[in-house]
């Protein structure tokens, strides 16, 4: 298997069917193993759902929503299906994350991990996002949650005429980036 996510977004890009197989394969008992023990829900449905995780994975290296990481492939697709779960989970109601963990569940899955890997494909996805922003609106965002800058001080850095029509404009470029996030996370 790929020893870095680097070499594995190479597999994927050329489409060494053996490599991906295997991948697939390794990864998904696995996975099967650690949802039957963490979610009341049927097998069927925890493949569906891995199914859906590396489909996810693979479009989005081959759309460039994820270029490079320093973790695991293996531990990046936990995370998407991880992902997929809770959102099914809150959809649906029908999944109960039950609170045992046994020592083999545990051993399988570090949650920090996870978390941490949860927070990076967030944050790729936000990178994206803020990319596919209009010039003036990213630099409206970034001055402020970023920088920390009053809204004065974007009014003047950015020759506005009122710190009305900046708040204004921040909100506007604030739903205008929850839309692309939010179609980003859906995909």
């Amino acid at each position: 298997m790929p020893a870095s996510f680097d070499d594995f977004i190479d597999i994927v890009k050329s489409n060494n069917r053996q490599k991906l197989k295997e991948f697939y394969l390794i990864n998904k008992d696995k996975f099967t193993s650690w949802a039957s023990k963490r979610y009341e829900v049927d097998k069927d449905t925890i493949i569906d759902v891995y199914q859906d995780a590396i489909v996810t994975l693979y479009q989005n290296i081959m759309e460039d929503k994820v270029t490079s990481f320093t973790i695991a492939p293996g531990a990046y697709l936990f995370g998407i299906a991880k992902n997929i779960l809770n959102k099914r989970s809150l959809r649906s109601k029908k999944m109960k994350l039950t609170d045992d963990i046994n020592t083999e569940g545990a051993a399988l899955l570090d949650y920090e991990i996870y978390d941490k890997i949860e927070n990076e494909h967030r944050a790729q996805l936000l990178q994206n996002a803020l990319r596919k922003l209009k010039d003036n609106c990213r630099e409206i965002l970034t001055l402020f949650y970023y920088e920390r800058n009053s809204i004065e001080s974007i009014m003047h850095k950015m020759n506005y005429g009122s710190t009305q029509v900046v708040k204004t404009r921040k909100n506007q470029c604030m739903k205008t980036l929850r839309e692309i996030f939010e179609n980003a996370n859906d995909q």
